[in-house]
């Protein structure tokens, strides 16, 4: 049996460690569930040379919990944890999106790079313990 991981998009960005995805517990979604934040888009890589399609690439921009489950909205927020020094700091969502004020301050970039938008794809993410116990 295979697993089918949820997937949305990223509805609103609320602050920098907050966001809401466009799906919620009608969809299957639980409070502590994980998510990957992608791009819009998969990135296509082409040869420099012929034009012909490589490879595509799917980087992940960070990772969110759902802290509050709704019908059909889910609030994130930002869960990784690291280590600078002898203190733990929780990550915080450096990547996102300026608002119409802000356009000057951030330097164009790739919709599919850094900053999370509002429209970027959002997967659920599936631990390789919790893939395991759920084929058995």
């Amino acid at each position: 049996m295979s697993i089918t991981r949820l997937q949305g998009k990223v509805a609103a960005v609320l602050n920098e460690q907050q966001l809401v995805i466009n799906v919620g517990a009608r969809d299957g979604v639980t409070e502590g569930m994980q998510f990957a934040v992608l791009g819009a888009e998969p990135i296509i890589v082409r040869d420099p040379d012929s034009g012909e399609e490589l490879d595509k690439l799917d980087p992940e921009k960070t990772r969110v919990e759902a802290i509050e489950v709704r019908d059909r909205v889910t609030v994130c927020e930002t869960y990784r944890s690291f280590v600078v020094g002898l203190q733990l700091h929780r990550t915080f969502m450096e990547r996102l999106s300026a608002t119409d004020d802000d356009k000057g301050a951030l330097p164009e970039a790739n919709p599919n790079e850094g900053y999370v938008r509002i429209g970027d794809r959002v997967v659920q993410v599936v631990e390789s313990n919790e893939a395991a116990f759920a084929t058995n």
